[in-house]
C-alpha cells in the first residue's frame, strides 16, 4: 500500500493531487478557527484621559489643565461608531461622533483603517482645543471636522486583555495613545 501510494505521489498527477488536498485541508483549517475566533455581535469599549497642555508665552512653560476627555469606540453589525467628549456639564459639552466602516485589517500589526463620516459635531468655538486636539490625534485639517466630512484613521490594538477587561490603542501616525476599558 505504501509503495503503491509512493510511485503514485512521484508521478506529476500524484503531486497535483497531493497539493490540491493539502491546499483543501488547509483552508477547511482556517475555516473552522474563524467559526470559533470571538463571534461577539458587538464591540465596545470607552476610555479616559485627563488632557493638559503647555502654554510657553512666558519665560516659564505653563501647564493648563483642560479638563477631562472621553473616547467611546463600538462595533455592531459591521457599522463602527467613535465619539470624543469632553466632560463639561450637558449644555457645555463639546463632542464629535464618526460613523463608518472598517475599510482594511492590517492583520500582522494588527492594525485597523476606518472610513468614518462625522455625522454629529458641537464645538465651543473655532479655537476650542478639543477641535484642535482631534486635528491632530485623526491627522485632519479642522476644517475637516464638520459634519459630512470623511475622515480616514488608523487604530493599532497594541495590548488587549479580555480576562482584565481592557485594550491599548494608537492612533497612527499621530502615536496617540490609549488604554481603554472592554465591555461585555
Amino acid at each position: 500500500m505504501v509503495n503503491k501510494l509512493t510511485k503514485f505521489l512521484s508521478t506529476t498527477f500524484g503531486r497535483i493531487v497531493f497539493l490540491f488536498i493539502s491546499m483543501s485541508i488547509f483552508c477547511l483549517v482556517i475555516l473552522t478557527l474563524e467559526r470559533f475566533a470571538d463571534t461577539r455581535e458587538v464591540w465596545s469599549f470607552d476610555c479616559q484621559s485627563d488632557v493638559y497642555r503647555f502654554e510657553t508665552t512666558s519665560a516659564e512653560p505653563k501647564e493648563i489643565d483642560e479638563g477631562e476627555l472621553f473616547l467611546s469606540l463600538t462595533v455592531e453589525d459591521g457599522q463602527i461608531r467613535l465619539d470624543y467628549y469632553n466632560a463639561d456639564k450637558p449644555s457645555d459639552r463639546e463632542f464629535i461622533s464618526l460613523t463608518g466602516e472598517l475599510k482594511e485589517l492590517e492583520v500582522g500589526s494588527v492594525s485597523y483603517q476606518l472610513d468614518l463620516a462625522v455625522t454629529d459635531v458641537q464645538f465651543e468655538n473655532d479655537n476650542s482645543y478639543l477641535k484642535t486636539y482631534l486635528a491632530k490625534e485623526l491627522d485632519e485639517p479642522q476644517a475637516n471636522l464638520s459634519i459630512g466630512s470623511q475622515v480616514n484613521v488608523t487604530v493599532k490594538v497594541l495590548e488587549m486583555s479580555m480576562n482584565k477587561n481592557y485594550i491599548s490603542i494608537k492612533f497612527t501616525p499621530n502615536s496617540s495613545s490609549w488604554i481603554c476599558r472592554l465591555h461585555e
